[in-house]
C-alpha cells in the first residue's frame, strides 16, 4: 500500500501537473477523471468484482462525456481571439498516464 501511495503522488501528480500545463484544465480534467472507469475495470477483471449493468452505463456515460469535452469549438463562436495554444497530444497523454496512477 504505501508504493501505491508513493506511485500516486509521484507519478499521478506530475503526469497532472503536466497534463494541466500541457493542454489546460478544461481540455484535460475530463480524460483525468476516466481513473474512475479505471477502477472499475480493474477491480472486475483483477479482483472478480460483479459488474452490474448500472455500473456499465455509468462507465459508458464517464467515456461518453470526456469524448464530448474534446470537441473543439469553431473560431466563428469564440468570443476572443486565444493567448494559449494548448499542445493537446501531450496533455492528453499526461492525462491518460494520471488516470491510470
Amino acid at each position: 500500500m504505501a508504493g501505491v501511495g508513493v506511485l500516486h503522488i509521484i507519478c499521478g501528480r506530475h503526469a497532472n501537473f503536466r497534463a494541466n500545463q500541457s493542454a489546460g484544465t478544461n481540455l484535460t480534467a475530463p480524460v483525468i477523471q476516466l481513473n474512475s472507469v479505471v477502477t472499475l475495470v480493474l477491480a472486475v477483471v483483477l479482483l472478480g468484482e460483479p459488474c452490474t449493468m448500472l455500473q456499465t452505463m455509468g462507465g459508458l456515460i464517464i467515456i461518453w462525456g470526456a469524448l464530448i469535452a474534446q470537441r473543439q469549438v469553431p473560431q466563428s463562436l469564440s468570443a476572443a481571439p486565444l493567448r494559449f495554444s494548448p499542445r493537446k497530444a501531450e496533455g492528453l497523454l499526461f492525462a491518460l498516464f494520471a488516470a491510470l496512477a
